[in-house]
């Protein structure tokens, strides 16, 4: 199935028609399940390499593949055995069985996956309905961890589905049955079997329901007369937004609930099953359709559960659900929805599915309405003609699809704010099914659980449509399937069973007055209720046999009674109601400070109350509450915690909330309120497109989330960042890994700058009390015509304001298409006050702010030498510290944020001893100094050089003393990194193939390093000997990400590591250590990102490194361990550089580049001027990585062909020093003490000239970790 990526956040989603059947979903198909291996820690072997691939879905990889965390489904392997649920007859016991074979095998399955998931601090939801886990803002690392679990057989993306807009037509009131109701039998259903679908319960999954629409309040089952309601088991909403209570912002699923059900009472007689109830499961947004929704709505329908989620009740669950949604995949099938479908069936419940409107074309059924076993649905004409738009199977299909036809044409339903709408599609269909499903049950309710029986009937009676362009007969093919649905012949040849008719009235048992709706309810062989007219009375058929009788009205006790229903004579069930005695609720709101809480909304859940708005004082009233149980809620805004808890009201009441404020990880929060507008002077020069910013010098230091700046980006998408110029446009989740980070986001989403737009920025105030605005003025919002004016105030303390003006109603200026709220430097952290939703007013203002925290600040020096230590890490080292760790700068100083109480701040780095100090923050703003001095070796070595004069045939000896000047132990090693042969030295025909190898699989680069590292397409880096034989040693460092690979790759040899800079790891050199494959050393600081940096070299007497792009042609000489990512110089080749390598003989950096020029060019590192050019021996092929071995020849890769080349340079070879010996190159030193390293040179066999080598001292002190001492032996 194709997906196409968002191009905001890189989700894939797809393209449906919600009124032409909506929404698609990720793939949770179940894969074979791979074979894990075991291999050597952080190690890879090729099946295990194919297993990751088998598992992961191409959209996962691919979303990974910038190294950014993203939502992903696992699904594991184990599935229940459902068969024995069809051989349970009773609904109750049938349903408890499902429920929980299904969580069992849930439970037991998924325990050790949950065990791991919870030890890395993922956030996910299980499911047990499809056996799946839906896993939060998933690393690379962890994806590639599930993935090598056996009990894991797929991981897919997780999408969320575009919603777009749906067309309707005005329709008026007929006054009679709408005409698609009438075209199936529906009434005379009604009339000759007195079944209209009572005791039976319908739902939906769709984007939710307006219950108290005139044409639904009646028939739902959350309703318990006189305006009351209880949501608990009959609503879902997985998104929260209509948490209280069923709601739909965008009208679909109003629409195919009223043909379901509808009836006024009124002349809008819309629905096929009036005396049917229903539920409901919200499974889309009108935003989009969140695959965690939709798979989230089918385990509540399972078994519902209470709002907050727990206490599942299976018995409560609906006999059928209709599904007016899917996917438009052409002929494949996508099996995604598959668990969920057959769970219900095996519950009994009946799932209907509209067969999707991408007709007249064959092929074009939807998912899942094409899933073997799946009764879906097409649409047709008030003519009996399959409507155009109807989606048809494909005729080389065995399996007919559809199953059926529904009237789908201008079908006439209810839609939000009590009002009636007309549409036309196979969504509109499908309840004309699963309508008249409810109806074959309520005739005949021997047929409830029986899914074979009831579409058997429903076949059996259809009228036949001949339309066989797709393929079939005109008794059943591709376009109408069995026909058009007739469901009174269908109920005519149902096994029915003898009705009476029963009357009643409900009266005020103190004033004899009717009581118009109040709700009577029939336990018995039907389940059903009535509603009383306004004249108190009702009538109703029901089967014959023994009820009890239930009468309830809000603001009275609820009065029961025994009846029983005969078919010869007429039954009546009278009722009088005893008012309750009522009361007054009243309480105060305050906020989290304590302070009176003004604009929240107060509200008594489950009554026809209307919620009240709290007052200035932040006092609310509700007078006349009647005797009972009620749920307080209060609400405000975003930045307050929702109050919700149970109450007794028994006398006059005083309920006082507290809402406390939300905090994200770090601590901050916000208060919304007003604040004094602030104009903008300076207007910013920037681009006027969507990704247009413009760069603000601060005048004091900012700080976010415990990171300073010195500076700010403006862009004209709505954000102000304090790290990146990324003008991405929004809107996206916050927090994110996606860029741009570390900031500020008062509006992000797509905007634009034209002649009478603008943004302004302003400074005013003194220090330290400065503050900064920077305000868009008269911004267009795309798409809309819409026009915004917001603005960001910070100030010197830290604190940050967003201001709006000029908003209007329209949602879009309100920021329905917008996210708003701040987020740190790592993407990680972050407060979202509102995406994608019209959370905002005129006026309004949104403040930030932290709990009391204050600051601490110093230097951190070596105690040996007292100077700075650059890089050092400042942290608190307690375990619930949120906030950010700090970098010494060149002076050794830092800045910490830390909050009120007691912490314990460290200071730490590589090769010294931690050192820390306590301080107590009891007031805002609190400044305490805490210099830290700490402890290492200190190495010293008599020598910086040695110069000897030997003669041939000769040796002798030289010591260099190790000195331990500190109070600290000191470890070292010593090695040799070579001797050169003199200049007069055969280096071999320059351009001469000596040697040429394969590789298993394609291959990048290649690192020298007594063996041969190769660098490999999947990601991983294999140990290899120099006659090409896998020592067994495989390592993938930089995870399982797509493009995460060694383009080119150099060897270390000062420090013993294999460095390169993989795709999409923002370029930066990684090292790894080749006896672990674990990366060890990270080098930034250069222009790195976005410049696709492909060639590195090292240089091991100038511990540098040399980097080369193939996109800006430039090399760049970088600092490596010793001076990390220090800028050294810089020259432009003009040439797309795919590798690099160092020859210390001859001085040259030999380059490959991505082009046909078939050669290798030798450049002056330092001008990048051509000295010298072999040809490259793969003609036709472009070059990969190359590097310098031991003996002075080039190691090249040519990707394309799978081969490697050993290949002459001319220069002289390099070889190990056979000629020097070192003897106690490894010891260990107390403090204040020395060792001796003595060197040995024999010069037998040396013919006469100039030898050198550098001895490279590597040790644990923290000034000098690697200290060099070049050797000269000049041989006579």
């Amino acid at each position: 199935m194709p997906r196409t990526p968002t191009p905001a956040t890189g989700r894939r989603t797809r393209t449906t028609a919600l009124s032409v059947l909506t929404f698609s979903a990720a793939l949770l198909t179940p894969a074979a399940p791979a074979q894990a291996e075991v291999t050597d820690p952080g190690g890879e072997s090729p099946s295990a390499i194919s297993a990751f691939d088998a598992k992961v879905s191409v959209g996962v990889r691919a979303q990974l593949s910038d190294r950014q965390p993203t939502d992903v489904w696992v699904k594991l392997t184990d599935t229940a055995d459902l068969s024995a649920a069809y051989r349970i007859a009773d609904w109750t016991e049938r349903g408890e069985y499902v429920l929980d074979a299904l969580r069992a095998n849930a439970e037991a399955s998924q325990a050790p996956l949950l065990t791991q998931l919870d030890a890395t601090g993922a956030t996910y939801t299980s499911y047990f309905i499809s056996n799946a886990v839906h896993v939060e803002e998933a690393t690379p690392d962890l994806v590639a961890s599930l993935a090598a679990r056996e009990d894991v057989g797929r991981i897919a993306e997780s999408t969320v589905l575009e919603l777009p807009a749906e067309t309707r037509e005005a329709a008026a009131a007929t006054g009679t049955t709408e005409w698609g109701v009438a075209k199936i039998g529906a009434d005379k259903v009604w009339s000759e079997y007195a079944a209209r679908g009572e005791g039976v319960v319908v739902a939906n999954v769709d984007t939710g329901v307006q219950y108290d629409h005139p044409a639904l309040a009646n028939a739902y089952r959350g309703s318990l007369g006189g305006g009351a309601y209880d949501h608990a088991h009959n609503w879902f909403d997985p998104s929260g937004e209509c948490a209280e209570g069923p709601c739909d912002p965008h009208g679909h699923g109003t629409h195919t609930m009223g043909t379901m059900v509808g009836d006024d009472g009124a002349g809008n007689q819309i629905g096929v099953a009036p005396g049917a109830t229903w539920i409901a499961a919200r499974g889309c947004l009108p935003s989009g359709c969140p695959e965690t929704m939709l798979l989230g709505a089918g385990q509540f329908l399972l078994a519902p559960t209470d709002l907050a989620g727990q206490n599942p009740k299976p018995e409560q669950r609906p006999n059928v659900i209709n599904n007016s949604w899917g996917s438009g995949n052409g002929t494949s099938v996508d099996l995604w929805y598959a668990d969920v479908i057959n769970a219900w069936k095996a519950a009994g419940i009946v799932p209907l599915f509209a067969n999707g409107n991408n007709g007249p074309g064959c092929g074009t059924s939807g998912s899942p309405g094409d899933n073997p076993g799946v009764y879906s649905v097409a649409a047709t004409a008030s003519t009996d003609a399959v409507a155009s738009f109807s989606s048809r199977g494909a005729a080389s299909d065995a399996e007919i699809t559809p199953d059926i036809a529904a009237p789908g044409v201008s079908i006439r339903s209810s839609l939000p704010g009590g009002k009636y709408g007309a549409s036309n599609g196979t969504s509109m269909a499908t309840p004309h099914v699963a309508g008249a499903v409810a109806l074959l049950m309520s005739a005949a309710p021997s047929l409830v659980g029986d899914e074979a029986a009831i579409t058997a009937l429903l076949d059996g009676s259809a009228v036949d449509v001949n339309d066989t362009k797709c393929g079939g007969t005109a008794a059943d093919n591709n376009a109408a399937g069995e026909g058009r649905l007739d469901v009174y012949a269908a109920a005519s040849a149902a096994p029915r069973v003898a009705v009476g008719a029963v009357t009643g009235t409900a009266t005020d048992a103190d004033t004899g007055q009717a009581i118009e709706g109040a709700r009577v309810t029939f336990t018995g062989p039907r389940g059903t209720y009535a509603t009383a007219d306004a004249s108190g009375a009702y009538a109703i058929r029901l089967p014959i046999g023994q009820y009890a009788v239930t009468t309830s009205y809000f603001g009275y006790e609820t009065a029961t009674s025994a009846l029983t229903v005969t078919a010869d004579a007429a039954s009546v069930a009278d009722s009088s109601l005893t008012p309750l005695p009522r009361y007054t609720v009243s309480g105060l709101a305050t906020d989290g400070d304590g302070a009176p809480l003004p604009g929240a909304s107060v509200s008594l859940g489950g009554t026809p109350y209307t919620p009240v708005t709290t007052g200035a004082d932040g006092r609310y009233t509700f007078p006349g509450v009647p005797a009972g149980d009620y749920r307080l809620g209060v609400t405000r805004s975003t930045c307050e915690v929702p109050y919700a808890e149970d109450m007794t009201v028994g006398g006059d009441t005083a309920a006082n909330v507290r809402l406390a404020w939300v905090t994200d990880a770090y601590g901050y929060g916000c208060r919304n309120g007003k604040t004094a507008w602030v104009e903008g002077t300076e207007k910013l020069t920037m681009s006027g497109d969507r990704l247009g910013t413009a760069r603000i010098a601060l005048p004091f230091t900012f700080t976010l989330y415990g990171d300073s700046s010195a500076s700010a980006y403006a862009t004209t998408s709505g954000v102000l960042s304090f790290k990146d110029d990324d003008g991405q446009v929004g809107p996206v989740k916050l927090p994110s890994g996606l860029h741009p980070n570390h900031a500020l986001f008062p509006f992000w989403t797509d905007t634009t700058l034209d002649e009478t737009s603008g943004v302004y920025t302003a400074t005013r105030g003194k220090a330290p009390h400065r503050e900064v605005v920077v305000e868009w003025r008269d911004v267009p919002i795309a798409g809309t015509g819409d026009r915004i004016s917001y603005e960001v105030v910070i100030d010197e303390q830290g604190g940050i304001v967003f201001n709006y003006r000029g908003l209007g109603d329209a949602p879009a200026t309100r920021g329905q298409n917008a996210s708003i709220g701040i987020e740190d430097r790592a993407g990680k952290r972050g407060f979202q006050y509102s995406l994608k939703a019209a959370s905002l007013h005129d006026g309004q203002s949104i403040r930030w702010v932290l709990p009391t925290h204050g600051w601490v600040e110093g230097v951190v020096t070596d105690a040996n030498d007292r100077l700075p230590i650059a890089g050092a890490t400042v942290d608190v080292a307690d375990e619930d510290f949120t906030g950010t760790a700090q970098t010494t700068d060149a002076e050794g100083r830092y800045r910490l944020e830390v909050f009120k109480g007691r912490s314990s701040v460290e200071a730490a780095e590589d090769y010294y001893e931690t050192d820390d100090d306590r301080v107590d923050v009891r007031r805002q703003g609190q400044t305490f100094t805490a210099d830290f001095s700490l402890r290492t070796p200190d190495i010293s070595i008599g020598r910086d050089s040695l110069d000897l004069t030997v003669p041939a045939g000769t040796g002798t000896t030289r010591e260099l003393t190790v000195r331990n000047g500190s109070k600290d132990r000191l470890h070292y090693d010593t090695v040799a990194l070579g001797a050169l042969l003199p200049a007069t030295g055969d280096g071999g025909t320059p351009g001469t193939v000596v040697e040429t190898f394969t590789t298993p699989t394609q291959a990048w680069s290649v690192a020298p390093a007594g063996t041969r590292w190769i660098g490999y397409a999947n990601g991983s880096i294999a140990e290899h000997t120099v006659d090409q034989v896998a020592t067994g040693r495989s390592w993938r460092p930089y995870g399982y990400y797509l493009q995460s690979y060694a383009l080119d790759m150099a060897y270390d040899s000062s420090r013993g590591l294999v460095c390169s800079m993989p795709q999409d790891m923002d370029y930066a050199i990684q090292c790894m250590d080749p006896d672990t494959g674990k990366l060890v050393k990270r080098i930034t600081g250069y222009p790195s990102n976005y410049v696709q940096n492909n060639g590195l070299a090292y240089r091991a007497d100038q511990d540098a490194f040399y980097v080369g792009s193939a996109l800006t042609g430039l090399i760049h000489k970088v600092g490596g361990a010793s001076n990390p990512g220090a800028q050294l110089g810089s020259c432009a080749t003009g040439m797309p550089i795919s590798g690099l390598a160092w020859h210390p003989t001859s001085g040259l950096l030999w380059t490959t580049t991505f082009d046909w020029s078939g050669l290798i060019y030798g450049l002056n590192p330092d001008t990048c001027e051509v000295v010298r050019t072999i040809a490259w021996p793969d003609a036709g092929w472009i070059p990969g990585g190359i590097e310098v071995d031991e003996r002075g020849r080039l190691t090249a890769i040519s990707p394309g062909t799978g081969r490697g080349y050993v290949i002459e340079t001319g220069d002289a070879a390099v070889m190990s020093p056979g000629w020097l010996r070192l003897d106690g190159a490894i010891g260990t030193v107390k403090r204040g003490h020395d060792r001796t390293i003595t060197l040995t040179v024999d010069t037998t066999g040396l013919a006469p000239g100039v030898y050198t080598t550098e001895l490279v001292v590597r040790n644990d002190s923290g000034r000098t970790p690697v200290q060099r001492i070049p050797v000269t032996v000049t041989v006579t």
